[in-house]
């Protein structure tokens, strides 16, 4: 009796370590996947984790659940980890934390990967089948065993096959901007690789190590000398398109007239104290100031970049400001001087929605502590934005634009965008 009650037991404590395992692997999947759809399914299985807890610890998973949905997905990143430890896992939470922290502030440089011709789709669609299970592994790795590794591997690159053949035949432009079909495509793997997954379980605390070197980078974050901003300087001396000379009042009309910073002038020196203008190359550049370059018509010369980028280098601020089409050949300028000099490199095209339309971008505010000065909340509309090329390995993306499309410019319309016919290759 006492051999068959222990043998039962053991029986119990493996089923439950495996559901807690697979819950695991479904909830850290949900927080790399992004988006809304993903972020209440989320908040539902958040509160659902299989295993004994205490009541508080249950109430708090609730809470969490419930400031998570209030605050946008880029809270998952948080509250994912936290529901990891709370279910005794520790290290997997730890784990968790840091791959989805790294997928947050490194997503953009996938989008910005060039078409391939072997691959209908491109490849910065790719992300969200790819990427939740790159996370998942990562975290959950350790818990689930090195069969349901390899489970999601494969079936990830499988369900990723799968959608590019069928791109052109059952998937068209949009179900692949579809959300549900997106997180749909995104579970697949972690649900083919919860029948291998061993029943294991973390006994290990988290390393004191780890407190004390976040503890340790956020002295030496906050104790990071800085340089207060005294003047913004506005470049005057390659074009005057958009310039900061032209008035823009009740008494001003026209075309012109609406393509000014005078306004952005005026607030700049409001602010910081003091605004000025570059007009031309061989000026001094501000010692403790801001430099806005503003979609230069006329190139710059190599003698003027090279003296800017020794001034970036050397702790000068700069603000580069690029329209949405390479009009008067301002992108060209400035990827001319920027792409080889710090890796920024404009594309000619245009970003807009599943229907031809401008996106609309939107940062929930928890995603402030990704460096997303726009997280407010706010939508803007009617912005079709162009993309990138390549951006520096350091670049923090200020804001995105969610499922969208991005179409070559055609500089034969007057408009110098293209037809706005969403296909599943852009």
């Amino acid at each position: 009796m006492t051999c068959a009650a222990s043998a039962l037991s053991d029986k119990t404590a493996r089923s439950s370590n495996r559901a807690v395992s697979i819950w695991g692997m479904v909830i850290t999947t949900l927080a790399a996947s992004g988006g809304d759809t993903a972020l209440v399914t989320a908040c539902l299985a958040l509160p659902l984790a299989p295993v004994g807890m205490h009541l508080r610890q249950r109430v708090g998973l609730i809470l969490s659940a419930a400031f998570t949905l209030f605050l946008g997905p880029s809270a998952l990143v948080v509250a994912v980890p936290a529901a990891l430890a709370f279910a005794t896992f520790p290290i997997a939470a730890a784990r968790a934390l840091l791959a989805l922290v790294a997928l947050a502030l490194s997503a953009h440089h996938l989008e910005n990967w060039s078409s391939l011709r072997w691959l209908a789709i491109h490849p910065g669609s790719t992300g969200f089948i790819l990427m939740p299970a790159l996370v998942t592994m990562v975290a959950m790795g350790r818990v689930v065993g090195w069969r349901a590794v390899l489970a999601l591997a494969f079936s990830a690159v499988a369900t990723l096959m799968l959608i590019d053949t069928g791109v052109g035949r059952w998937i068209d432009a949009a179900t692949l901007t579809n959300p549900i079909f997106r997180l749909i495509a995104a579970l697949v793997p972690a649900v083919v690789a919860s029948f291998f997954v061993l029943p294991r379980s973390e006994t290990a605390a988290i390393s004191r190590s780890l407190i004390l070197s976040t503890a340790l980078g956020a002295t030496i974050a906050l104790a990071l000398p800085t340089k207060p901003v005294t003047s913004v300087i506005f470049d005057e001396a390659h074009g005057t398109w958009e310039t900061v000379q032209a008035p823009f009042g009740p008494n001003d009309f026209g075309r012109v007239v609406n393509y000014t910073y005078g306004l952005l002038f005026k607030y700049a020196a409001r602010v910081v104290g003091q605004a000025g203008m570059l007009m031309a190359e061989d000026e001094a550049l501000p010692e403790n100031g801001i430099l806005v370059i503003k979609m230069p018509t006329m190139p710059l010369s190599d003698k003027f970049a090279d003296r800017l980028e020794a001034w970036v280098r050397g702790g000068g601020r700069l603000l580069i400001v690029a329209d949405h089409t390479d009009l008067y050949d301002t992108s060209q300028n400035l990827n001319r001087v920027f792409a080889p000099r710090f890796g920024l490199k404009l594309n000619p095209d245009a970003v807009y929605n599943e229907i031809g339309m401008p996106t609309v971008p939107t940062t929930e505010r928890f995603a402030a502590l990704f460096g997303r000065i726009d997280a407010d909340g706010r939508q803007l509309p009617w912005q079709t934005g162009t993309s990138f090329r390549s951006m520096p390995e350091n670049a923090v993306a200020l804001s995105t634009f969610g499922p969208s499309f991005s179409e070559p410019g055609d500089y034969s319309r007057q408009n110098r965008f293209g037809p706005f016919m969403p296909r599943t290759s852009l």
